[in-house]
């Protein structure tokens, strides 16, 4: 990839920005969703993939630095209408995208967060699940079936991933060995043997992401 083109995917993977209260982003500051599809490909395809390379508190770091650019990667698509007022095919895809490496990292990262709870920060992980599955659910609604039939190829899965969720959540914790154990088996079941690495959760998470992301 030539120095021109680093510089530009630098320049698509912007980190999240709050707003101030009352004002409007600039035009020119909001990517448009083909700028948002190639920005979610090349955090998949290139920044993801970098995980075998970190352990401990680096891998915590890699999740903050790709979980900002989703985030940001979020805003900017729900500025547009295009969550709520007029979402496409293209932004449910990334929008599952998304999901997968949230659910996935919640279950691989979570034994990195220690007794003082810092390592993982599990919580803002499931902040964005939460979002992710309102966002998709809202999406979902609003595209028409019969015009845009492409948009729900994967709403069985998302669907399964909420109920679970749901379970989780509204036990306090308690169905948390079910819900990994249903994941871990199903990874297992369609990625077969991991690649080693220097890290347990790593290895196991890098070929995840793999299967599902890339």
């Amino acid at each position: 990839m030539s120095h021109s083109a680093v510089e530009f995917m630098l320049t698509c993977a912007m980190p999240m920005t709050r707003t101030n209260e009352g004002t409007w982003e600039l035009p020119e500051h909001v990517r448009p969703t083909p700028v948002l599809e190639t920005t979610v490909g090349y955090l998949c395809a290139t920044v993801v993939p970098m995980l075998g390379s970190f352990t401990g508190d680096r891998l915590c770091e890699w999740h903050m630095f790709v979980s900002d650019r989703f985030r940001a990667v979020r805003k900017d698509a729900r500025i547009q209408g295009l969550v709520d007022i007029c979402p496409n095919p293209t932004i449910v895809a990334l929008f599952e995208r998304m999901l997968r490496f949230h659910i996935l990292c919640g279950y691989y990262l979570s034994e990195l967060q220690d007794s003082k709870g810092a390592g993982f920060v599990d919580d803002m992980n499931v902040t964005a699940v939460t979002q992710l599955l309102v966002d998709l659910n809202t999406m979902y609604n609003r595209i028409s079936r019969k015009a845009e039939p492409s948009a729900f190829q994967n709403e069985p899965e998302v669907r399964g991933y909420e109920l679970l969720f749901r379970a989780y959540c509204s036990v306090q914790y308690m169905l948390f060995f079910f819900l990994s154990l249903l994941i871990s088996l199903f990874l297992l079941k369609k990625i077969g043997k991991f690649e080693s690495g220097r890290h347990p959760q790593c290895s196991s998470l890098k070929g995840a992401l793999r299967f599902h992301l890339c």
